[in-house]
Order: structure tokens, then sequence, then C-alpha cells
């Protein structure tokens, strides 16, 4: 059931929890650098500032009590999309740390430009962290 009435009319119950999270402080941002074409949002030197990293740490603990906080929070169901430019990914994987997900998880995906779309069945109860940046394909 994707969104479809039940018999007596009332949609489904869903029971999937949805969070958003920006990237940090990017070089970009210290340098007053527009920064939103993917052939460059993708370029290293864009990536995270040292208090960007701080503040995706800081998000990723904030985060990290939130969802234990959650009833039936499972992490092994937490499931990480970012978008493939630099500060999102280094956002997602400075968070995704206090969140415990180990550098290579393969909780942490990254929606690539020109694959698939940034679609993913998400089953039973889980929780989605998507950090988008620039103009992302996600």
């Amino acid at each position: 059931m994707s969104g479809t009435a039940t018999a007596d009319g009332s949609l489904p119950a869903f029971r999937n929890t949805y969070w958003l999270l920006r990237h940090g402080r990017s070089h970009a941002n210290e340098q007053d650098v527009i920064v939103s074409l993917p052939e460059n949002g993708r370029d290293p030197r864009w990536g995270l500032s040292g208090v960007g990293q701080q503040q995706a740490a800081a998000a990723g603990r904030q985060l990290a009590a939130a969802l234990a906080a959650e009833p039936g929070y499972a992490p092994e169901q937490l499931l990480v999309l970012a978008s493939p430019f630099s500060r999102t990914l280094q956002t997602a994987e400075c968070a995704g740390l206090a969140l415990g997900l180990a550098p290579g998880d393969a909780r942490l995906q990254v929606c690539r430009e020109g694959g698939p779309p940034c679609v993913h069945q998400v089953s039973g109860t889980a929780s989605l962290l998507a950090l988008l940046g620039g103009s992302s394909p996600c």
C-alpha cells in the first residue's frame, strides 16, 4: 500500500521516520562562493571547513539522541542518503560516525548524477536521514 486508502477510506499508517539535514559550513560558504553545479560541487576544495565538521558531528550527536528516544528505533534500519557534493558527503560521514556508521558502511548511500533516481524502498520501521546540497539529483 503506497498511500492507497484502506477499505474504510482511511490512509494506512506509515512507520518510517524521515530527517533532513543541511550540510555544515563549507569552504565555499567561508569565501562567499556559490557552488551549485555538480562538476564544481564534487570538488574536495569546496568541502566542509573545520567549523562545518564540528557542526556535522554535533548534528549527528543530536540526531543520535533523538533517534534513541524513538520507540522501536533500530540502528540497523537507519539509511543515510547524501548528494554527491563534497560538503554533503563529508556532512554525512561526520554525522554518520555519531550515528554508529563506520566509514564505508552500506547504510550511507550516495545519490549519483545520471544514475537511477535517488529513491529507495524502506521497509518496516526505518529512519532515513537525507543530506542534500546544491543542485542535488536527489
